[in-house]
């Protein structure tokens, strides 16, 4: 990664604790994906390391299963895998109860279902709605302060840039999404360290 990305990051992290959720005193974090309900790619524990560092609260993780998720799909074992995100959203639920936040951090799930059968990945979208609708439609209803982000992993980058060598796509795909921010690194642009927000 270049010499920037990591005061970069920090930045990025500050945006997201402090405009994109509004954490406000007293609220605890949760950091998840929704999409698969699978949980966060272990590949964005940097990213989940500065928004621990930017929000200094109590932060729960719903970790990456993805190993786990394509062995359910490709066994249809559709019973274990809601069994999973069961447990998953009722982990969500607790938080929206108390009022707490939510960070989805979005990935690509890229190659995950390569070879199984097409309506395979349909019905795992399935279950997933199924579990993760009720609380969508309550945060949509404003039960409480969350917000979505990208979170680049390597299989994402990958698909995204086959063209690059494999060392430099990871840094291409972060560029992206620094470059959707608008995020300038604090150093370039003259901004103290302490107020990533200043224009």
């Amino acid at each position: 990664m270049p010499a920037a990305f990591p005061e970069r990051l920090r930045v990025f992290a500050e945006i997201l604790v402090r405009v994109g959720l509004n954490l406000r005193p007293g609220q605890r974090l949760l950091i998840a994906e929704p999409y698969e309900l699978y949980g966060v790619d272990p590949a964005a524990a940097g990213l989940v390391a500065a928004v621990r560092a930017a929000a200094g609260v109590e932060t729960t993780v719903q970790w990456h299963g993805r190993d786990q998720l394509r062995t359910l799909a490709a066994a249809r074992d559709y019973r274990r895998l809601s069994a999973h995100l069961a447990l998953c959203t009722r982990e969500m639920q607790a938080f929206l109860h108390r009022g707490d936040a939510l960070l989805f951090l979005q990935g690509s799930q890229a190659g995950l279902f390569a070879g199984l059968s097409e309506e395979i990945p349909a019905e795992v979208h399935r279950i997933g709605w199924e579990h993760f609708g009720p609380i969508a439609q309550q945060l949509m209803q404003g039960a409480t302060n969350w917000t979505v982000a990208p979170a680049p992993a390597p299989a994402w980058a990958e698909v995204a840039y086959p063209d690059l060598p494999p060392e430099r796509r990871m840094d291409a795909l972060w560029e992206d999404v620094f470059d959707a921010f608008q995020l300038r690194s604090a150093s370039s642009a003259g901004v103290p360290p302490s107020d990533p927000f200043s224009a």
